[in-house]
């Protein structure tokens, strides 16, 4: 899975037939903008020499060097004084079965970031990730230093470029980002499929941990593991702000640390990055660059359950003779194949990793170039969506990719009957990498022909981890960058909500831009009656074939209620709708239409909400929607009974009176057959005894120790 010269040839090749078919379709041209490609590459730190080597030692259970743990290790156990290291717990006993460091050879280690990464709204993007390990108590099954590093390997399962890339979700501006807990400077990884409603990224990608032998010794099967049942946790921290962290100011991960975080890293870790024997563990690797003084220090754990292959059943057999080797059997007779398709062990497998990041201001500011956490307009927002259309297989020939990931099109792609591009919807265009990066990047635009049926021009991605934005708790924004075919081509993007514009753009070249509120789609989009509307001043001009893009953003603030267009960063109209009576605020998706031939490179989705309060109705003891019989029944049951708690207990909290009893049974027994016309206090709404979406809201009085967890009926 490495960048290798044979990558380039087919991601060329590929480039290359996209280009042609392209050429000979007549209609656009391949255009260059955001483009996957490595651009951070992070390795991990250590000593060898002088008073704080890590020599042949070993991070111990709590997986942090220079700590009551660490644990002396034979001679070359941990050659090279690294920090990383990982172990495994065959049989889930919770003893360390095989420990392993990383040595300093070849390219043993590395986790490149992608330039899809967004610090600054906080969106760690993984590029490729691999760690080679050495059996730190030399028990093999490499025989000598020349193949220490050959004895056990994790790494992201890829089976192509950039197959299993995922986001990790960092918090930049503030803990508990986007409810998810965590400090600030904390990310998180878990599988989306696994974990429904937590989001990955627009792409769908799956990221897997295999483990392999690599060693060919007594093993015949070399990947004989993989799993997306696990979590990655970490932080992402700027060197200069270690001195400043306060005890507390750092969670405790997966808590295998008993001390403070916060404290190790300011009083242990800190200092040994200013050690003049640091070291990183590898400088260079074909696309990206490392190096020292450290700018970012970053410390990823995981832990995941080991599941042994079945995805062929002629290996079957080979991966469990492998894993056997490593004491990992299957914990059931037959086996318990899980719903990924892979057979369940007992085995656990962790690792702690200590990373450097460097910049590079002088040499070669393409590659590790700066990281600021702010955006440039200094206005702190999360990334919810973004789509840059990179995927991982394109057909050369039509421009039809093999999954759409969130992705939603009013038109199914199908190619042209000469078995080119589609002539009737959207399909992908390639979109070179910066010169240079060729053989590690690739990326595509979405674009669409003349003359498609104007109720299926469009393309939306919706809001993803939470069911809506909510404007009121930080303004939301759209972006697109956009390229036109001349002529009179107008492009409509909507933030919407339930397929409804709640905000909107119409946008056209040498034309006033027009932004609203409201309305209704006709055949879909445009859209017509809305509550407000706005007319630009001035004249604008949109990229026009070449290769560049404008950049276009929608922003809603119903708060000030206003809705604002930046072309480029440049205000271009403002609408403020203060006299009239719309007051919608959530959002679902980003769509946009037109009714010509465009070209798009990203759609995005951003929001000034972090963590905003749950959204409920009260009276919904058990979550189920509805209001009846059964409420109070669970909210007894559970008061008196130890049944399950309700998913949320301001919901259950019925007179709003701070606490959870009998009283509030009595309420909604009031409600449902003695007076059903005094209302329980907000937020509160039914209609013949169902929800009603419109009612969910915050608690207008929350100053009790109420809350609310897990999945909430409320959108």
């Amino acid at each position: 899975m490495r960048c290798s010269f044979i990558k380039f040839l087919s991601t060329t090749r590929l480039f290359l037939g996209l280009a042609l078919a392209v050429i000979l379709a007549g209609s656009m041209q391949v255009l260059n903008g955001q483009t996957f490609y490595e651009k951070w590459l992070v390795a991990s730190g250590g000593i060898r020499d002088g008073a704080n080597t890590f020599t042949d030692k070993w991070v111990g259970k709590d997986g942090l060097p220079y700590t009551g743990d660490d644990e002396v290790l034979p001679a070359d156990g941990n050659g090279g004084g690294t920090w990383t290291a990982s172990w495994l717990d065959s049989d889930s006993d919770g003893d360390t079965d095989h420990r392993f460091t990383v040595i300093r050879r070849g390219d043993d280690d590395e986790w490149s970031l992608s330039a899809n990464s967004e610090f600054q709204y906080g969106v760690i993007a993984e590029g490729e990730d691999w760690k080679d390990f050495h059996n730190a108590d030399n028990l093999g099954p490499s025989t000598g230093p020349a193949d220490y590093g050959d004895d056990f390997e994790h790494n992201d399962s890829a089976s192509s470029w950039e197959d299993k890339s995922s986001w990790f979700w960092f918090n930049n501006a503030q803990a508990n980002q986007r409810g998810l807990g965590g400090s600030k400077y904390y990310f998180e990884w878990k599988d989306a499929v696994r974990n429904p409603g937590y989001y990955d990224e627009v792409q769908k990608w799956r990221k897997g941990i295999g483990l392999q032998q690599n060693i060919n010794i007594d093993r015949p099967e070399k990947r004989f593991a993989w799993t997306h049942d696990g979590v990655i946790k970490g932080f992402f921290i700027p060197v200069a702000d270690i001195t400043s962290l306060k005890n507390g100011d750092l969670d405790p991960l997966f808590g295998w640390y008993s001390g403070d975080m916060a404290a190790y890293v300011r009083d242990v870790l800190g200092p040994k990055l200013d050690d003049d024997m640091l070291e990183i563990y590898i400088d260079q690797y074909n696309c990206t660059d490392s190096g020292l003084p450290p700018a970012h220090v970053i410390i990823e754990q995981g832990e995941f359950k080991v599941n042994i292959r079945n995805d062929n059943p002629d290996k079957y057999a080979q991966c469990v003779t492998t894993a056997l080797k490593w004491g990992i059997v299957p914990n059931t007779d037959p086996p318990t194949v899980n719903a990924d398709g892979l057979v369940e062990t007992d085995a656990i497998y962790r690792w702690s990793a200590i990373y450097i990041l460097w910049e590079d201001t002088v040499n070669d500011p393409s590659r590790s170039p700066p990281i600021s956490l702010v955006p440039k307009d200094g206005v702190l927002k999360s990334v919810w969506s973004r789509d840059t259309f990179n995927r991982k297989s394109v057909n050369g020939s039509t421009g039809i990719v093999d999954d759409l990931g969130y992705l939603q099109l009013g038109c199914t792609p199908a190619p042209s009957p000469e078995g080119s591009f589609p002539t009737d919807c959207w399909y992908f265009i390639g979109d070179p990498p910066p010169a240079g990066d060729e053989s590690c990047g690739q990326d595509f635009a979405l674009t669409i022909p003349p003359g498609v049926d104007l109720a299926n021009s469009w393309a939306q991605v919706p809001v993803t981890g939470v069911p809506t934005l909510n404007a009121n708790y930080g303004k939301i924004y759209g972006e697109m960058d956009l390229n036109v075919v001349p002529g009179n081509i107008t492009t409509v993007m909507a933030l919407t909500r339930n397929n409804q514009p709640v905000a909107w753009a119409e946008i056209r070249d040498g034309s006033k831009p027009i932004v609203g509120v409201g309305g209704s789609f006709a055949n879909k989009i445009p859209i017509t009656d809305g509550a407000a509307t706005q007319t630009g001043a001035q004249n604008i001009g949109v990229q026009q074939g070449g290769t560049l893009y404008s950049q276009f953003e929608l922003a809603l603030d119903p708060n000030a209620k206003t809705v604002s267009l930046t072309l480029d960063g440049s205000e271009v109209v403002k609408l403020d709708y203060s006299a009239t009576a719309f007051n919608a605020s959530k959002v679902d998706n980003l769509r946009v239409w037109t009714d010509g031939s465009i070209t798009l490179d990203q759609i995005a989705l951003l929001s000034g909400m972090f963590t905003a309060p749950p959204e409920f109705v009260r009276g919904d003891s058990n979550n189920d929607g509805k209001m009846d019989i059964s409420d109070p029944i669970h909210l007894l049951s559970y008061k008196f009974l130890g049944q399950e708690k309700p998913h949320c207990l301001d919901s259950a909290d019925a007179n709003d009176d701070g606490d959870v009893d009998q009283t509030d049974a009595v309420v909604i027994l009031t409600y449902l057959f003695i007076n059903s016309q005094v209302p329980l206090p907000p937020p509160f709404g039914f209609i013949a005894g169902d929800l009603d979406p419109l009612a969910c809201g915050p608690d207008p009085t929350d100053d009790d120790p109420l809350d609310c967890q897990g999945a909430l009926v409320c959108p």
